[in-house]
């Protein structure tokens, strides 16, 4: 059984999907939306009652206002520059792990668009956690990368992405006019784990950027985001 909760920290919504069991400590997935999304929305995107089953803490915070007036995480460039998005979400995991609840040792990053380049900062910036793993969507790396991340990592991207282009430059669709790194250079930097299966780097082939095609994709592939996410933390 799983308790859902929609709560309030440092003036920020988020919503968290808790195991009812309490004797125990428990994996925790932080989830970020893209830009102009919210927690509530990635939580029904991602389909988190069968994503992960009974046995994870999920967390989905909601970004702050932009500039340009739609949530965004500042993830480098021009998306949200005057918010600490780092220290921020610090916070909110220093928070959960106050709970007891969480296993620290188990701790991992999930991604969509803007969301999926607040997590590769997180990995780059924070100092406070180690993640065991970062799975992302349609995203791309917007800061300086420190090369020491050794956990699991996936970067899942369509091949017609016309926001964050898989060979970089610029998206014909992008809401900034931001020349993005070639994910075929990026991603095999970025770690020197390769992950188990289909490997670091899953393009899918004549899709685009929503998540609407990142799932649509994966089950061309014959898997499924659920599945992907599951065997991630679990596998």
């Amino acid at each position: 059984m799983r308790v859902s909760s929609v709560l309030t920290y440092n003036g920020r919504e988020y919503c968290v999907n808790t195991p009812a069991l309490t004797e125990r400590t428990f994996p925790l997935a932080l989830c970020l939306h893209g830009g102009g999304g919210t927690g509530p929305i990635f939580r029904a995107q991602m389909e988190v009652g069968t994503t992960i089953g009974e046995d994870t803490i999920i967390v989905f915070p909601t970004a702050t206002i932009n500039q340009d007036d739609f949530p965004a995480w500042n993830c480098g460039g021009p998306f949200n520059p005057l918010v600490d998005d780092v220290a921020a979400l610090d916070d909110l995991l220093d928070a959960m792990v106050l709970t007891g609840r969480v296993d620290t040792e188990r701790m991992y990053l999930f991604g969509h668009s803007n969301g999926a380049m607040m997590c590769y900062r997180i990995i780059c910036e924070a100092n406070n956690y180690t993640f065991q793993g970062m799975y992302t969507m349609s995203g791309d790396l917007l800061v300086n990368n420190p090369d020491t991340f050794t956990g699991k990592y996936r970067e899942t991207h369509g091949t017609i992405d016309q926001n964050v282009p898989i060979n970089g430059g610029f998206g014909a669709d992008s809401f900034y006019p931001i020349d993005y790194a070639d994910l075929y250079d990026v991603v095999p930097s970025f770690t020197k784990v390769v992950t188990p299966g289909i490997g670091n780097l899953n393009p899918l082939d004549g899709y685009g950027h929503a998540m609407s095609e990142i799932k649509a994709g994966l089950i061309a592939q014959g898997t499924t985001l659920q599945t992907q996410v599951r065997d991630f933390i679990y596998g």
